[in-house]
């Protein structure tokens, strides 16, 4: 038994979640319950916080990415999709699917068009020809 530093009740010890220490593995020193109202409480008292948050492990637990270089790549494209010159509200992660690393950061329109030509440059340059000779 142990008593929540929270809501002051004595409880079984599987209702405390645990941390590792150097001294092994310790309850926490609030209860399952409070800890997850303590999280909801904080979320809506600190909406920007929280969605900056997610933003960030977000970016790092897909992607591999900090923020920092988030905006270090959005600054060396002038905050502009490299594709069509575009300042977009949002920008997709551009990534290559094989070795998964980060080539930049692309609007939408332009992520999807490089995913519908496979990531393929001649496929690619192959339009381009086809629309100057329709003109």
């Amino acid at each position: 038994m142990k008593n929540c530093s929270k809501c002051q009740k004595d409880k079984e010890d599987s209702e405390f979640y645990t941390r590792i220490r150097k001294s092994g593995l310790k309850l926490q020193s609030w209860c399952k319950v409070c800890v997850r109202t303590g999280k909801i409480e904080w979320r809506a008292a600190n909406p920007e916080r929280h969605k900056a948050s997610e933003r960030a492990g977000y970016l790092k637990r897909t992607y591999s990415l900090t923020l920092g270089k988030y905006n270090k790549i959005l600054l060396s494209q002038d905050s502009k999709c490299p594709g069509c010159g575009k300042l977009p509200e949002k920008f997709d992660i551009d990534r290559d699917h094989i070795t998964n690393k980060v080539r930049g950061l692309l609007c939408h329109c332009c992520n999807v068009t490089l995913g519908y030509a496979y990531d393929n440059p001649e496929i690619l340059r192959n339009l381009a020809k086809y629309l100057e000779s329709t003109k």
